[in-house]
């Protein structure tokens, strides 16, 4: 999933390393048997771009990417081995780390001609897969670099390699995003890096890392530590006592929910390397020291917030033609307020409605160079939607109308009406008012506080780090637009702020606002001219398939009809022959029902609407 800020809860992650140790521990680890095997099972990684975890395993021999989501008990659902060709056959590729909702970095061998190296290489998440890995060519060594991991926010990479080693130990090393999209400025972190070896790295924030070393002082094998950046170097290691044992543990990652995933050979598991959860617990600070009580003060200059939802609903005439195969990557019915959506997802929007009217049969009327495209289809109505194969007829005698085969599409009928019935796509816009929340934070006494930092906590979710000092008191704004749908979903909203003394101990305050929510539904309209239109989206393949009264323009008519309109704008983007012939059959046969029609010519850009589809949409305005 692709959102402006990405809900990360990190609990864990405190502004002070050294508070963190003292309030929290990790619970015992659970062995994730339901996604390990009897192979080696490691390497974890969220995506939180899309909420699913990734691991390693090789239980088939290659080490492969599979994947799983979080079902509605809370618990792993069985792993898939992830499609594409990120997964080379008779290959090793392991520990992904995404840049983006649509850029990954992986570990895989490169050849050369002495040997093989694993080396980081890049994939990018193209047509519902993850396309063939390619070499990050700024981050090509001959020597191991592996164990990719990019922060949140895509400026930094940690990675660990045995470059420049001697003795072939493995260090942690860091680059940096380059203007041009690249990784350099590429630095050995000497601070973390011991005579032994510093593999797998995590980044949970851009100053917090977790790796695992075998030379840092620990109960054995590899252990886990965690790192802080602060005044510009990397602080000492601290160990994860609670998850290190005498054998290895290694491959961290965070969950939403601030649990944490990590592998480990420890006895007890179902094979080698399994993949084991553990999650924060509070515990009792020891009182070695006397403090002041401090107390935290929040206000706001509202002590609640209006949330109104605005769906605006835009009906389309869905088109009774078919241009390509591209019906064989639909995979839902998730429908947009855009064109391009409404037209590329007709042929499922066709099969769903054949598929609930079991009466209900389909005539494909082509040309015969447009049979194989008409099988195609057909295959996909049984195949995919279940409709049976006597209900679905194909007609070849259609005579086409430019002697081009090839772009001759697929003319649908129907002896029922309602599989082309419109469409109504709604677009949710919710506000906020006030839009920026103005806070006020202070504390009694002052001098005591070290650090602080704000959260925001929704029904759902609660999203850390939104602001931090190091004293108080301070004003700042707080711009509630990255939260419109956490605050739409909740009754309220909580401002939290968590203040460390120089003790380390931790106070928190929370102002809590109510959220009034208001929700209305209107038509899509457009302004021009000062003058405010009502829209309608009409698809029309040509001057013909307009006047042979087809279900997009019949269904126009019944709709305009309905509202009483006498005189409309009919709109069109692509001026040819073709074209204008359509558009002027359209205003004609809409004289024909009494009803004033100017066309008239606009130039849509390809961001409003892809150039494939402009000769065959047309835009009727109502004021």
């Amino acid at each position: 999933m692709r959102n402006i800020i990405h809900k990360i809860l990190l609990i864990l992650i405190s502004v002070n390393l050294t508070a963190q140790i003292h309030q929290y521990k990790w619970s015992e680890p659970v062995n994730l048997s339901e996604l390990n095997t009897e192979g080696n099972d490691f390497a974890p990684s969220w995506n939180r771009y899309d909420s699913v975890l990734f691991f390693n395993s090789d239980i088939s021999k290659y080490s492969k990417f599979y994947s799983t989501r979080i079902n509605e008990f809370g618990k792993f659902a069985e792993p898939k081995l992830v499609a594409g060709d990120i997964n080379l056959s008779r290959n090793n590729q392991s520990y992904i780390t995404f840049e983006s909702g649509n850029d990954a970095y992986i570990s895989t061998f490169r050849l050369t001609e002495s040997r093989s190296y694993l080396n980081i290489y890049r994939t990018k998440y193209r047509k519902m897969s993850w396309n063939k890995p390619v070499i990050a060519d700024s981050l090509q060594f001959d020597s191991f670099t592996s164990h990719p991991a990019v922060s949140p926010d895509g400026t930094i990479m940690i990675f660990s390699s045995d470059r420049n080693s001697d003795k072939k130990e493995t260090d942690l090393w860091m680059a940096f995003k380059q203007d041009n999209g690249s990784w350099g400025a590429i630095i050995n972190i000497s601070e973390l890096n011991s005579p032994g070896n510093e593999i797998t790295p995590y980044l949970a924030s851009k100053d917090t890392l977790y790796f695992a070393s075998d030379g840092q002082e620990g109960p054995g094998g590899f252990d886990l530590f965690m790192s802080v950046y602060d005044n510009g170097t990397w602080g000492r290691p601290y160990p994860l006592s609670e998850l290190n044992t005498s054998f290895d543990e290694s491959d961290i990652t965070l969950l939403p929910t601030g649990e944490i995933i990590f592998s480990s050979d420890r006895p007890g598991g179902k094979g080698k390397l399994d993949l084991y959860l553990s999650k924060p617990e509070a515990k009792k600070l020891p009182i070695d020291t006397i403090s002041e009580n401090i107390e935290i003060i929040i206000a706001a200059q509202v002590l609640s917030i209006q949330s109104k939802k605005v769906n605006l609903t835009q009906t389309y005439f869905i088109p009774d033609f078919i241009l390509n195969d591209s019906f064989e990557n639909i995979k839902d019915l998730n429908l947009f307020n855009s064109p391009d959506s409404i037209f590329n997802k007709t042929p499922l929007i066709t099969g769903n409605r054949l598929r609930e009217n079991q009466s209900a049969s389909l005539i494909i009327r082509c040309s015969g160079g447009s049979v194989g495209l008409a099988n195609k289809f057909k295959r996909y109505l049984t195949d995919n939607m279940s409709i049976t194969d006597n209900r679905i007829l194909i007609d070849s005698d259609r005579v086409p109308t430019n002697q081009q085969y090839k772009s001759e599409p697929l003319f649908l009928e129907s002896n029922d009406e309602n599989i082309f019935k419109s469409v109504d796509a709604i677009s949710e816009n919710v506000s906020l008012s006030p839009p920026v929340l103005e806070l006020t934070v202070d504390a009694r006494p002052r001098k005591e506080i070290k650090r602080w930092n704000c959260s925001l906590i929704t029904k759902n979710n609660q999203i850390n780090y939104l602001n931090k000092g190091d004293s108080l008191p301070v004003e700042f704004s707080l711009n509630l637009s990255g939260f419109k749908r956490e605050i739409e979903e909740s009754d309220s909203v909580v401002i939290r702020i968590d203040a460390e003394d120089y003790y380390g101990k931790i106070y928190s305050n929370e102002l809590t606002l109510n959220i009034n929510h208001s929700s209305t539904k209107e038509s899509n309209s457009i302004k021009i001219n000062g003058k405010i239109y009502q829209q309608y989206i009409l698809f029309a393949y040509n001057k013909e398939s307009v006047l042979r009264y087809n279900y997009s323009y019949k269904n126009l008519i019944t709709k305009l009809i309905e509202n009483s309109v006498r005189k409309v704008i009919v709109q069109y983007s692509v001026q040819n022959n073709s074209t204008t012939a359509t558009v002027e059959a359209i205003a004609t046969m809409l004289k024909k029902e009494n009803i004033s029609a100017k066309t008239e010519y606009i130039n849509l850009t390809s961001h409003q609407v892809s150039d494939s589809i402009k000769p065959y949409l047309f835009r009727i305005l109502v004021e």
